[in-house]
């Protein structure tokens, strides 16, 4: 799910989630999780996405997505904080950032803690690299 619907390139698609193709031909050195089963995961994550639409149910990337969406179109409701103190920012999908990220009027009052051995979700793709990789260019 953290690569499908919560990565930078889920960003730039109208349904926000990766295509098959798309998903299947990521590198094998920075997407390394599951990248030998790629297509039983996409199955998976078809079914899934099935299931979730029967059921009317939505899951943490529809809500950042619906976040993001709402933030481009309304702006910040509010102030802008200067800080913004994250822990256990493995946690997260990668877009949660860009959320946290437009809270804080500062580009240096981002602080990330965490520890990529202790992730909630199995098979975790979290890396702080892409974090600092992501927001660098969001920045730019």
């Amino acid at each position: 799910m953290g690569v499908i619907k919560g990565s930078e390139l889920a960003l730039d698609r109208p349904e926000g989630y990766l295509e098959k193709d798309t998903y299947y031909n990521l590198s094998h050195r920075t997407q390394g999780t599951f990248a030998n089963q790629r297509e039983c995961v996409y199955q998976l994550f078809t079914a899934y996405l099935k299931r979730k639409k029967q059921r009317g149910d939505y899951d943490a990337a529809d809500r950042t997505h619906a976040l993001i969406k709402a933030l481009n179109v309304r702006g910040v409701p509010g102030q802008q904080m200067d800080f913004i103190y994250v822990d256990e920012a493995q946690d997260n999908l990668l877009i949660d950032a860009l959320v946290l990220r437009r809270l804080c009027r500062n580009p240096h009052g981002m602080f990330w803690a965490g520890d990529t051995a202790q992730t909630i979700s199995v098979g975790s793709a979290f890396r702080f690299n892409d974090l600092k990789s992501f927001l660098y260019r969001y920045e730019e």
